[in-house]
């Protein structure tokens, strides 16, 4: 019986966990097994290490979704990917077209999404309640993606901290109850307490977000995770700070995505709210009509256990 571990982080793998063993193949916490999965497959933290010792072990390497809708830091060199992987399995076509498009240099198939559930689009009459989750530190230190400089307003960090003041002051000129579903230090993504406000500081575990998603009309986010899971619940999303194209590499230095060009109109999500001069009227036509395009492009379909099967067997 093939082997396999796989590394769970946030419980973003558990649905690719649960199906491979129904599929026949035997899991290990142990990291010598057949087939070795990672959620990052980039030079950062012990991830190389932790992968090349495993293919020293003999396996073979398999790298699921870090995040959706697609994984950027590979582009502009900010981290290369590991030569050690057998194969990349994307969520959706979107992701596999990004990724080709800034030359992801391993193999990538579409397995279909796992993140949670997939539902039909729930139009909502009156947005009463919005959530909003603001773009986070990447790491403890606010060196690392979040600081104070303004200097540069494009830069990934202190982009998004004027992105998100910019956003809350938006959303706090509406009538409807407003939630903000933070990361680590609220301080940190440029907001502060506010009366009248419902705060939420995440666990990172895809079963809490599901839940905060489900209590609420409207789901305000950037182009990250979060969104893509209640687009995926089939809640109405707006999007906003789309236009940000840099981030910090592994050097903390402030770099580019080279190839954002070749695809940054692919990915952006049709509903911005910093791109209409009334944002109470896309609220309300985000509520009504689903941005149908873009979620078949980057959720698509379900889990299509019959096409990891194959997959595994093509290793």
């Amino acid at each position: 019986m093939t082997k396999f571990s796989i590394i769970d982080h946030q419980h973003k793998s558990a649905r690719l966990r649960t199906a491979l063993v129904k599929l026949g193949f035997k899991h290990t916490s142990s990291r010598d097994s057949d087939i070795y999965f990672h959620n990052c497959d980039y030079r950062i933290n012990d991830y190389w290490d932790e992968i090349h010792k495993a293919k020293s072990n003999g396996a073979r390497i398999v790298i699921f979704s870090h995040a959706a809708p697609v994984t950027l830091s590979y582009d502009g060199g900010t981290y290369s990917a590991s030569d050690d992987v057998d194969l990349y399995l994307a969520q959706s076509p979107g992701q596999k077209e990004i990724m080709q498009r800034f030359g992801y240099p391993h193999r990538i198939e579409v397995i279909g999404w796992h993140y949670c559930d997939i539902k039909p689009f729930k139009p909502v009459d009156k947005v009463r309640s919005i959530l909003l989750a603001p773009g986070h530190p990447a790491c403890e230190s606010d060196k690392c993606l979040l600081h104070n400089d303004a200097q540069d307003k494009t830069f990934h960090g202190c982009a998004y901290q004027h992105a998100n003041k910019k956003v809350y002051k938006i959303l706090r000129g509406m009538d409807c109850r407003l939630a903000v579903r933070f990361a680590r230090d609220l301080g940190k993504t440029g907001l502060k307490m506010d009366k009248g406000v419902q705060y939420q500081k995440t666990d990172y575990l895809l079963e809490s977000a599901v839940k905060a998603i489900e209590k609420v009309d409207m789901v305000v986010s950037n182009n990250c995770t979060f969104a893509s899971l209640a687009i995926a619940l089939g809640k109405p999303v707006v999007m906003y700070g789309q236009e940000i194209s840099r981030q910090l590499n592994a050097n903390k230095e402030i770099v580019p995505y080279q190839h954002w060009g070749l695809y940054k109109g692919y990915l952006r999500y049709p509903y911005e709210i910093f791109e209409v001069s009334d944002p109470q009227a896309l609220i309300e036509y985000a509520g009504k009509n689903e941005a149908v395009e873009w979620r078949e492009r980057f959720i698509g379909d379900p889990l299509d256990t019959d096409k990891l099967f194959e997959c595994m067997n093509d290793l």
